[in-house]
Parts: structure tokens; C-alpha cells; sequence
């Protein structure tokens, strides 16, 4: 009873016998602050504080990942791609300031005379031009901006498209007119082609027009016939003035084309781009061969993808831009692009959801802790990996099983990705989000292996920070190792080109045009999936660095006459009063009994 007459049920019951006072006052010590400066327990306090935030980082990652599959599993995920733009650096300065009549390209090139020619005009310098070619060009083509096939799609456009594009009829073809500086041109793109029809009115020869012609071979899908391959669209656009304030464009397909020995064109109207990202056409009734109207979908269209397209796929389509004034359509050509994401295997990751379920249980529990010895006074903040690292080697050999089962499919994306930035090719869409989440949890487990290997705990903050500075400069560390980047760079390589249809020497022999088209990936992968993951995870040796500090630190403190130790001496040592190194968590303290076998990613 006290001096109120209560007792205090708040004060612990003494214990009687002394063997109890001597486990009862050990006990008291270890949960006692360490001793030490204020500064080295703020530095501790500060330390757990961080390791909680790392725990709640690694909760957010798992859950973006999570979140990211439920939404690619729901469907098909698309975005916008920035657009690209390719240019010609010379006809708009050849087409001058007024009417193609008064141009450079007809009093200084033709010498003022509009009479047919019987070759092409090469614009290779702004003061050069040539008869026989772009001499300057690498990658020149000589197939398809040859004279005599610039003027075959010409003639053919003129007899098969005239029905319902009526003034081509009436013009009379002067000089196909190419721009060697023009960027696909350069790069040897055998996709596309880009020619200026210098052509003339039959009726009244000085009226002269630059026709702007734009050709591509793309995919294309009728679904009334169930039909689709490749096809071929062309884009005119007459330009008689270059200041004038308007500008009307034709569409015309020639399906199977290049693969049929002469391109069938119809004419096309734009309805609309669908959720895909393709033009949707409506051929017109052809009264020459009776063809109905037919409803075309087309795109060009280029990507990868596994199996099948609408299980695990990553393709982008891209269509033109239609500029409104005769400047921009003589200088760019603008392609606005989509890239469609589909994954059938995306529940794969979806186990990070679990991972992120326990680890904020697990922090909920922690948190209240805190919040109730917070209340009683006492600022305490327990290890946030304590009650989860033996549980980081199992989530990595399961997100090796998942990964196995996706086909490595996510990963495969990151590795053309990072190639496409080394060599400065277009960079493709996916979502790194799932491949993050992957890598830090094998790399976790990969601490957890090296720290029993070396009966040396590892400090979550190490852990993390070595994995993320892996990770955001994977680029970089990717270009130091040059036997990792060359399987890198080669395989994104050759990504760039696989797209390109293989057919056989007959159907190759038709047109100089080829198809661009979705792949799909049979090579073996292996090699490029381990340069990437090397390269990410080469921080790993940051850690080697701390394990072997940390050993010989210990090496170098421990008492001359104490080492060589058992462990039951250093447990029994536990209870010793004056106890200097703190080294314990939470349970070990309470019970009394230094847990020398409990490694892992975990604080000191």
C-alpha cells in the first residue's frame, strides 16, 4: 500500500529469489538505452527511422507493380508516343516563295523550260543537282528512286486512280524530283519513299504543279473479307503556290502491293483513326473493275512479340499527319505513334501485391508499437526488415518461378530498351514499373544468400541504396562493361530490323519495297537477359565491400585473449552487466539470448 493507500499495479512484481533478480536486472540493461554520446543515439534513432522509410519504399514499389499488371491483364495498354518527325532540307528552298512556275527548281534547275524530261532531278546540294542519283548518300537506294520506277508509280497512279482523282488526267509529267537529303532516304529506309512529281497542265502548259507524294507500305485488314497483309498507301498533295493558305490531300491503297507485280490504286477517303492507332479508309466503288467499297483498316506497323500478338505483345502503329500548309508538307513528314502493350502473363507479377500485403501488415504492427511506447514516454523505433528477412529468400526464388513462366517476356523489353539508348535508335514503350519490382527482389535475396554465407548481417539501408543506384543508372553501367553492352546493343539491333518481311527470291524481285511489320521472338535470350542483369546488380560488389569492413572491424576490436570464443560464451556474455555493443533486436534483448544464427537483409 502506498501513502494514498493504492498499490501501484503499474510497478512489476519483485521477484524473490536471486537467480530471478539476476535475469530481471540483464534484462533491464539490454532494453536500457546504449550507452553513449546523445549524438551517436540520434544517429541510431535516425538510421531505424531511414530503414522504416526504406521498407515503405520497397511496399510502393511492390504495389506500382502490382497495380500495373491488374491493369495490363484488364487489357490492352496503349500510349502516345512523342511525334517523330523526318525532314528534307532542300526542295522547300528549290520550290521557292511563290508559284512552282517562278520557282528555282524550273528557272534554275530547267533553265525556265517546262517541256518533259527524260530523267529525274537529285537535289543534292542547295546548289547542285543531278540526273543519275544521290551520289553523296550511303544508303542511297538505287531501286526505288530509280527514274524509271519514280515514273512507273506515276503512270500507274495516273491510269488506276484517275477515276476518282480527275485532274490527274489531265496532267503531263515533267521531271520526278527527289530530295536526297531527306532522313528515311539517308537512313536507306526501304519502307518508304518520297518523290515531287514536277508535272504540267496538258491544256495549258504553264501551269505547273509540285505533286507531293508520299508512299508506304503498311499493314492492312479488311474484316468484310477477311482479309489482310501488306499494302501499300500513297498520299498526293498539289501544290501549285507555295503561299497558299490551304491544302487538299488524296489518299490512294494499293493492297498486296509490293508483293503483286503492279499496284492495283484505289482511291480512299479518310473516316477516322481508331483506338489502335490505324487510319480507317473507305475505298470508293471502282467502276473499271466493278470492286465494291471496301472498309480498310492500315498503319504502318512495327514491334515484337511472343507466341502471339494478343498474348504477349509489345507493337507500336504509326500513321502520317496531314499538314495544312504547303511548306510543312514539302519539308516533313510527321508520323503520330501509338504503342499497344498486351500480356497475358502480367499475373505473374501480381504476386508483389501479396509481398506488399504482409510487409504493411507487418508496418502496421511496428507502427502501433511505436505509437504506444511513443505515449508512455519513450521514443523507440524497432528494425522494419526485422519480421521480414527470412522471408526475402523466398521472394526471390519465387520471382524467379514467375519469371520463368512470363517467358521473361518483361524483362526482354528492358534489355531492347536500354540498347535502343545506347545506340540512339528509336527507344521503345514498356513499363519499367514490373521489371523494378522483379530485380529487387532477387537482389534482396541475393544479400540474404551472401550475408549467411558470411554470417554477416547486412543493413537494409546497404541493401537498398547499392539495388537502387543499380537501377537508376542502368544505362550507364550497362556502356562500362563492353563484353555485357555488345549482347545488349546487338540484340536491340537487330530488333530494329527482324520487322523486315523475309520472303522468297520471287516475291522479292517485284518491287524494291519491303514490309515492316510485328516479329515475332524466337532467338535465345538468355545472354542478353544476363548482360542486363549483371550490369544492373554489378553494385552488388558495394556490398561485398561492407561485409568484409564490417568483418574486419570486428576482427580488429575483439580483446586479443577473446578470440577464438564460443558461441555459448558471447550468449552467456548477453547477461553481463556493462554490456557495450548493443548489436541485439527487440527479442533478443527481452529474452536475453543473442540470436547468432539470425542473419539476413537486418539492422544491427
Amino acid at each position: 500500500m502506498g501513502e494514498t493507500g493504492f498499490t501501484n499495479i503499474t510497478d512489476p512484481p519483485k521477484p524473490r529469489s536471486s537467480l530471478s533478480k539476476t535475469a530481471m536486472s540483464s534484462i533491464d540493461n539490454l532494453l536500457r538505452p546504449a550507452e553513449g554520446t546523445k549524438e551517436m543515439q540520434v544517429f541510431r534513432l535516425m538510421h531505424r527511422l531511414a530503414v522504416f522509410t526504406v521498407a515503405v519504399l520497397c511496399v510502393m514499389i511492390s504495389l506500382e507493380s502490382f497495380s500495373t499488371a491488374v491493369v495490363i491483364l484488364r487489357g490492352q495498354v496503349s500510349r502516345d508516343l512523342p511525334i517523330e518527325v523526318y525532314s528534307a532540307n532542300l526542295i522547300t528552298d528549290y520550290a521557292g516563295t511563290a508559284t512552282i512556275k517562278e520557282s528555282p527548281l524550273i528557272l534554275q534547275v530547267l533553265e525556265g523550260s517546262t517541256s518533259p524530261q527524260n530523267n529525274s532531278v537529285y537535289l543534292e546540294t542547295p546548289s547542285a543537282h543531278s540526273h543519275t542519283g544521290c551520289s553523296n548518300v550511303a544508303n542511297y537506294n538505287h531501286g526505288m528512286y530509280d527514274n524509271d520506277y519514280l515514273r512507273f508509280i506515276f503512270s500507274s497512279l495516273q491510269a488506276r486512280a484517275s477515276y476518282n482523282i480527275s485532274y490527274l488526267t489531265e496532267l503531263e509529267l515533267i521531271a520526278p524530283v527527289v530530295d536526297c537529303t531527306f532522313e528515311l532516304l539517308v537512313l536507306g529506309d526501304q519502307t518508304v519513299l518520297s518523290v515531287y512529281y514536277l508535272v504540267r497542265n496538258k491544256g495549258d502548259p504553264d501551269q505547273v504543279m509540285l505533286l507531293s507524294t508520299s508512299v508506304s507500305v503498311q499493314d492492312y485488314e479488311v474484316a468484310q473479307q477477311f482479309q489482310r497483309g501488306a499494302g501499300t498507301v500513297l498520299m498526293i498533295a498539289a501544290i501549285n503556290d507555295t503561299q497558299a493558305t490551304t491544302l487538299e490531300h488524296h489518299i490512294v491503297v494499293a493492297l498486296n502491293f509490293p508483293y503483286v507485280a503492279e499496284p492495283d490504286f484505289e482511291y480512299a477517303e479518310l473516316e477516322g483513326i481508331d483506338g489502335d492507332n490505324y487510319w480507317l479508309l473507305r475505298t470508293l466503288p471502282n467502276q473499271r473493275n466493278l470492286d465494291p467499297a471496301k472498309q480498310v483498316r492500315m498503319a504502318r506497323r512495327f514491334g515484337r512479340y511472343k507466341g502471339d500478338p494478343t498474348a504477349q505483345s509489345n507493337i507500336e502503329t504509326v500513321h502520317w499527319d496531314l499538314p495544312s500548309d504547303p511548306t510543312s508538307e514539302l519539308r516533313e513528314w510527321r508520323w503520330y505513334g501509338r504503342a499497344v502493350l498486351h500480356d497475358s502473363w502480367a499475373w505473374t507479377h501480381a504476386i508483389h501485391g501479396f509481398f506488399a500485403l504482409n510487409d504493411i501488415f507487418n508496418l502496421s504492427v511496428l507502427t502501433f508499437v511505436i505509437y504506444r511506447r511513443l505515449r508512455v514516454g519513450h521514443l523507440w523505433v524497432g528494425d522494419a526488415f526485422a519480421t521480414v528477412s527470412n522471408m526475402l529468400l523466398y521472394r526471390g526464388v519465387i520471382v524467379l518461378i514467375c519469371s520463368h513462366l512470363n517467358g521473361y517476356w518483361t524483362i526482354t523489353k528492358m534489355c531492347i530498351s536500354i540498347g535502343d539508348s545506347i545506340t540512339g535508335q528509336h527507344v521503345i514503350y514498356y513499363r519499367p514499373e514490373l521489371v523494378h519490382a522483379d530485380l529487387l527482389s532477387v537482389y534482396l535475396n541475393l544479400a540474404s544468400v551472401l550475408s549467411y554465407l558470411t554470417r554477416e548481417r547486412i543493413d537494409p539501408l546497404v541493401a537498398f541504396l547499392t539495388f537502387e543506384l543499380g537501377w537508376g543508372c542502368r544505362l550507364e553501367l550497362a556502356n562500362l562493361f563492353p563484353d555485357l553492352k555488345k549482347h545488349i546493343v546487338d540484340f536491340a539491333v537487330a530488333d530494329a530490323t527482324l520487322g523486315l518481311l523475309d520472303v522468297g527470291p520471287g516475291l522479292a524481285n517485284l518491287s524494291p519495297f519491303e514490309l515492316m511489320t510485328a516479329y515475332p521472338i524466337e532467338s535465345d535470350r538468355k545472354p542478353v537477359v544476363f548482360s542486363a542483369v549483371i550490369s544492373i546488380c554489378s553494385p552488388f560488389v558495394l556490398m561485398l565491400a561492407y561485409v568484409a569492413g564490417r568483418k574486419s572491424t570486428r576482427y580488429a576490436s575483439v580483446p586479443a585473449g577473446g578470440k577464438g570464443t564460443t558461441s555459448v560464451r558471447r550468449r552467456s556474455s548477453a547477461y553481463r552487466r556493462g554490456f557495450e555493443q548493443n548489436d541485439l533486436t527487440s527479442f533478443e534483448a527481452a529474452t536475453g539470448a543473442a540470436l547468432v544464427k539470425r542473419f539476413g537483409v537486418i539492422s544491427s
